[in-house]
């Protein structure tokens, strides 16, 4: 938003103290008619810092709570439970919590929650189409979700003995391990 000056004067008599704080010229004297509120001690001009540093506290806040709101989504994207791994032998668990993505490493494929099972798969084109096996009532069987290259999982084994695809709220694939562990 930019600054407003009453005095054509004033904005650029403002504009050389400006300069002169970041070093790029001298400060410019007052000229008559300048404004009491924009004189300095010394006679020279300044900007009434008010607008200028409420701009720039407004710009650190927004900053600081875009921040915030991004930290907030990544751990209110953890894994849901709809139930529907109960029964998981713990190995098993242990394996679902132990996957990480295969292009992004550090990230979770997420966990049981987000796992369905997708025994059949089909190659399209120059990627995997997982199809859907077992939605876990979540899912409907048949569905057929492509399948991201750089989201086969292929180096961590799958002890399931099913095809598992991980998935996100809008369906957004995170891992694929098929039967065989591929």
């Amino acid at each position: 938003m930019p600054m407003r000056f009453l005095n054509s004067k004033v904005a650029v008599a403002s504009w050389h103290k400006v300069a002169a704080l970041h070093g790029i010229h001298k400060p410019v004297s007052a000229r008559p008619g300048t404004p009491r509120s924009n004189i300095a001690g010394d006679g020279s001009t300044r900007i009434v810092p008010t607008k200028f540093a409420r701009e720039a506290w407004v710009a650190l806040l927004i900053l600081i709570l875009t921040a915030v709101a991004v930290a907030t989504g990544i751990v209110a994207a953890s894994a849901r439970d709809d139930g529907q791994w109960e029964n998981v032998p713990e190995n098993v668990r242990q394996w679902f919590r132990s996957l990480k993505q295969p292009d992004h490493p550090r990230l979770s494929c997420c966990g049981e929650a987000d796992a369905f099972e997708a025994d059949n798969f089909e190659a399209e084109g120059d990627h995997y189409v997982a199809i859907i096996t077992n939605g876990k009532g979540v899912i409907p069987s048949g569905t057929r979700i492509p399948v991201p290259n750089q989201k086969m999982k292929s180096d961590a084994g799958n002890p399931t003995g099913h095809g598992i695809i991980f998935l996100g709220p809008q369906r957004q694939v995170y891992c694929y391990v098929t039967p065989g562990g591929l």
